[in-house]
């Protein structure tokens, strides 16, 4: 049967019957009603526009979003951190007319006030909260119970409204405490742009005598201490980062008395230690952009075994001594304290929180 060119709709043969009209007009109704409804499917509808001066913009392939017009006298441009790969921002004149923009950045390594110049309507912040500090191994060095790593703090990145001349107050969270053994992680500090806030992690577990104990929540959580029963060893779990999912290690083996230890909300799971064969600590959970990943679980044994790493600015999990801190001003974890026979070990501090504001002008 022949068709259209274009769309390939059924057309009536040259030699079809005129009783045979009806059926091929029917036939040519239907695919041509086919067409017309798939294309308005696929097409964006007037509704989708809400505002005067609404532009349509797209954060991904075939996502389109709606970009707000911008402040009066302030032009279109790109940029790759914006959802939409758009921003609109304040024009100034130069070279010969032509508008320029200026990169700005301001980094907050302390709390302070962050005032923006005349022109200045809108702001990218980038920020993390402090990271959790890493628990201490168990009080007593013969029970033998890594600590675990503190949780990376929350990261935060987004444009934000400001008001020329008007300042914000920007506050930097503080790195959770490091635990003493038998003394769990403290949770790390809220760090805040206006009220933009990115939580801290939460602390690691202390390695408890008689089994490890969860560690805090926070914006990742801290991991668990080394999680035994009996005479049985047992290396403390990696603190939860941003960006590891990372899986529930928590086993409960009936013919050999021992369990590893646990981890975060996310992060890296502790290593099971045995009489026969120390483990060991879990490594902590991956941040993003080099900020806010977990600190590495304290190891145990009789002649110490290696503590889990840190990532992203959290600390490591040591071998027969305190968990290492969180680098400053990155939200990272502390590791968790190790331990062997004759010595308990401290936990390290989690990382202390940053504010970046990134603007043109």
């Amino acid at each position: 049967m022949p068709s259209t060119s274009n769309y390939g709709w059924p057309t009536p043969a040259d030699t079809a019957l005129v009783r045979d009209g009806a059926d091929a007009i029917r036939d040519l109704g239907d695919a041509i009603d086919t067409t017309v409804k798939a294309n308005a499917d696929a097409a964006i509808n007037k509704t989708f526009i809400a505002a005067k001066g609404d532009l349509i913009a797209a954060t991904a392939n075939d996502t389109p979003a709606i970009l707000s017009v911008g402040a009066d006298g302030f032009v279109l441009t790109a940029s790759a951190a914006a959802a939409t790969g758009l921003v609109w921002q304040a024009a100034q004149s130069g070279g010969g007319g032509v508008g320029k923009s200026t990169y700005n950045e301001q980094i907050f390594t302390t709390s302070g006030t962050f005032t923006p110049a005349t022109g200045i309507v809108s702001v990218e912040v980038e920020m993390a909260g402090g990271g959790g500090g890493g628990g201490g191994s168990s009080s007593t060095a013969a029970d033998r119970r890594g600590g675990g790593g503190g949780g990376g703090g929350e990261y935060v990145r987004k444009f934000v409204t400001v008001t020329p001349g008007t300042g914000v107050t920007v506050t930097i969270g503080a790195g959770g405490t490091a635990g003493t053994p038998g003394v769990s992680g403290g949770t790390g500090g809220t760090t805040s742009f206006g009220a933009l806030n990115a939580v801290g992690g939460g602390g690691g577990s202390y390695g408890a005598p008689s089994g490890g104990i969860a560690g805090l929540s926070g914006a990742c959580g801290g991991g668990s201490g080394g999680l035994a029963t009996g005479s049985v060893w047992a290396s403390g779990g990696g603190g939860g980062g941003m960006a590891s999912p990372g899986t529930d290690a928590l086993l409960n083996v009936a013919t050999a008395d021992y369990r590893p230890g646990g981890r975060g909300t996310v992060g890296g799971a502790g290593g099971k230690g045995t009489n026969a064969n120390a483990q060991v600590g879990g490594n902590g959970g991956n941040g993003i952009n080099g900020y806010c990943g977990g600190g590495g679980g304290g190891g145990s044994s009789g002649n110490g075994a290696a503590g889990g790493a840190g990532a992203s600015g959290g600390g490591n999990g040591n071998q027969a001594a305190a968990g290492d801190n969180g680098t400053a001003n990155t939200g990272g974890g502390g590791g968790g304290g190790a331990t062997n026979a004759s010595t308990s070990f401290n936990g390290g501090a989690g990382g202390s929180g940053i504010v970046i504001v990134r603007w043109f002008s």
